[in-house]
């Protein structure tokens, strides 16, 4: 969605990716807007697909949960088997969907912190400047669950 200011010099435009539990949800960023945004990543993936001449670029959120927790349940498999599972699920569909050329931020690359251990979170969003669209993820943790601390901010895509 292209979300209009509502009034106030402080408000600008921007592009709003939609998150949906257990489905995938897009948007098509060009030059309408200079920032896109989407909700707090904790196991979603992001995807970007190819621009266009105009450098108009679809971006997809995707959320599989239940995928995870079901096959987690079943107990066939280990939960980190299962949470890789979903995470590879993700990134097919993403594939199927966008194309080849797909480039995404998934859980795999904001997830781990320094132990390895799949407890970080990320917001992600993106910037177009003349030279195109580039995506960031601001990634953080919360070691009590009340508070959260800025890991660190960079470039993904």
């Amino acid at each position: 969605y292209l979300v209009q200011p509502t009034g106030g010099e402080r408000s600008f435009r921007a592009y709003w990716c939609p998150y949906m539990k257990n489905r995938a949800r897009s948007v098509t960023v060009n030059d309408e807007a200079s920032l896109m945004f989407t909700a707090q990543m904790d196991g979603c993936t992001l995807g970007v697909g190819g621009a266009t001449p105009n450098g108009a670029r679809m971006v997809m959120h995707i959320n599989q949960g239940s995928y995870w927790a079901n096959l987690s349940k079943s107990g066939a498999i280990t939960e980190d088997a299962a949470r890789m599972a979903q995470y590879d699920s993700q990134a097919a569909m993403l594939n199927d969907r966008l194309g080849a050329g797909t480039e995404m931020v998934g859980p795999r690359s904001y997830r781990r912190d320094a132990d390895g251990q799949f407890v970080l979170a990320s917001t992600t969003f993106g910037v177009r400047r003349d030279t195109g669209w580039s995506f960031h993820t601001q990634t953080f943790y919360t070691p009590d669950l009340t508070k959260y601390f800025l890991r660190d901010v960079r470039q993904v895509i």
